[in-house]
């Protein structure tokens, strides 16, 4: 799941559409969120039994895409928490999901 330049998919609960993180880079701790509008680049957080993935947005709000795993290495869940100024309010979102 978590080897250098794979991509990884979830479908957090309640989410519309799938969510694919690709071209992942864990040396450079980068990688990229595949959408159906585009392309965005990300940052990597990395720890040792979640990975999260930082996304900027262009008004400067941020989205966290994290990847949970178990000791054997199986990633059970993902989250995505969005932080988001939407129409001059903050709109913040959770969601739960599996990968």
């Amino acid at each position: 799941m978590w080897v250098e330049g794979a991509s990884i998919t979830s479908t957090p609960d309640s989410f519309s559409a799938p969510i694919t993180i690709a071209t992942v880079n864990w040396t450079q701790r980068t990688a990229q969120l595949v959408g159906s509008i585009g392309v965005a680049n990300l940052v990597i957080v990395d720890g040792n039994d979640v990975k999260t993935f930082v996304e900027r947005t262009e008004n400067g709000g941020i989205n966290l895409y994290a990847h949970y795993r178990t000791s054997d290495g199986d990633v059970v869940f993902s989250t995505l928490a969005r932080s988001l100024n939407f129409l001059g309010a903050p709109a913040v979102s959770t969601f739960v999901g599996a990968c």
